[in-house]
């Protein structure tokens, strides 16, 4: 945000978050940026539970596959068209645009003891899994279990994955069920 000389609170590229005339502060902090830039997701998590919703135990568990390489080669750019009469797809490189931005979801996870934390969740809606770092599922004391497994990232380059672990989540107070 900053490197590309973005408003943090509105992300305009027209002005800084100190000509910003959005008078809105962040709900969680009220300091001067975005909700979705916020640090402080503690306060953020008490404060939309609704009664009952402590643990997450209403919801069916996820599958999730923990350990994905970003700097794998399968995610390294390259300009290709394929023929979309042979059933492959497309793949798009723009060179000189060196950032981009994801969109992201803060996502309440429940560890093996029950309690719900707040993890920043990256949205990909051509997604046919749901992955976890390996670190975040150690963090939360997730049970995993090894499997010897690949899945296919971009032009179907394959990513091969060691573990996979029941993870149990939902956003704000609206659960999902899989």
């Amino acid at each position: 945000m900053k490197r590309n000389n973005l408003c943090i609170n509105c992300f305009s590229s027209s002005h800084e978050v100190a000509l910003c005339k959005n008078s809105r502060n962040c709900p969680n902090c009220s300091k001067r940026h975005n909700s979705l830039l916020c640090r402080n997701l503690e306060r953020n998590v008490d404060s939309q539970r609704s009664p009952g919703s402590e643990t997450l135990s209403n919801m069916e568990p996820r599958i999730t596959t923990p350990t994905l390489n970003v700097n794998s080669e399968c995610f390294q750019p390259k300009q290709t068209v394929e023929s979309f009469e042979n059933g492959e797809e497309f793949v798009g490189y723009s060179k000189g645009h060196s950032t981009m931005l994801l969109s992201t979801a803060v996502v309440y996870c429940q560890n093996s003891r029950g309690e719900v934390f707040p993890l920043r969740a990256l949205l990909d809606s051509g997604s046919q899994s749901d992955l976890i770092t390996h670190e975040a599922a150690l963090a939360l004391g997730l049970k995993c279990e090894k499997v010897n497994t690949s899945i296919c990232g971009v032009n179907g380059t394959p990513q091969f994955i060691k573990t996979k672990c029941l993870l149990l989540f939902q956003v704000k107070t609206d659960s999902f069920r899989n």
